[in-house]
């Protein structure tokens, strides 16, 4: 993780974003979009940063109004957004023994969004690293596209 924890959150919320309306877009629908709120993050920077993406975020059209951060205990997505969350750092963060499981990423294979060729990298999970390519990483699924 980079030393500028604030630019990486922000970074990955935006490629969160992009996502959700990308998916709108293909199901022809609006959508509100709801974050976990993080202590002491300042979430108007991050729609700042938002906005300074919209060049690349053409399809704000989808969204029925901004992006807002609420806290866990009060939305059952949220809550299992981070369970999933909890799942995928077990699965491919390595632990203090340096193991980890992907199987956990097998189980939940069928739930990952992939391109109309099943393709899963760049789709349902995206690389945030020096070379962008999930499949260079140890936990990554040797038959995975």
């Amino acid at each position: 993780m980079p030393v500028d924890q604030a630019k990486f959150y922000n970074i990955v919320a935006a490629y969160t974003l992009e996502r959700i309306l990308k998916h709108a877009e293909e199901l022809k629908t609006k959508v509100s979009v709801r974050f976990g709120h993080i202590k002491r993050f300042n979430h108007s920077n991050t729609l700042k940063y938002f906005q300074s993406k919209n060049w690349r975020l053409g399809n704000y059209y989808n969204l029925i109004d901004q992006p807002k951060w609420i806290e866990a205990d009060s939305n059952s997505g949220i809550q299992l957004a981070d369970q999933y969350a909890g799942i995928l750092g077990a699965a491919i963060i390595a632990d203090k023994y340096g193991a980890f499981e992907p199987l956990y990423l097998e189980k939940i294979k069928h739930q990952i969004r992939k391109s109309k060729h099943g393709k899963i990298s760049g789709y349902g999970i995206k690389a945030i690293s020096a070379d962008s390519n999930p499949k260079s990483f140890k936990w990554w699924i040797k038959n995975w596209k």
